[in-house]
């Protein structure tokens, strides 16, 4: 499972968010969450499944194909 960063950012442009938006909405932390928007670390399917609740999406949406 990789998290595509480019899927990432298309969900949340659809969402109208800002970065600190989906930090309260998905209750992911902001240092998580930067490492996953940096590509430094993969996230946990756990994480994946709260930001994807959060923007309101699903799972395989912010998975590389």
């Amino acid at each position: 499972m990789n998290f595509s960063v480019k899927k990432f950012y298309i969900q949340l442009a659809k969402n109208e968010l800002t970065i600190t938006d989906l930090i309260t909405l998905s209750g992911v932390s902001q240092k998580t969450l930067s490492s996953a928007k940096c590509g430094t670390q993969n996230p946990s399917p756990k994480t994946v499944g709260k930001l994807a609740r959060a923007l309101k999406c699903k799972v395989e949406d912010l998975l590389e194909d």
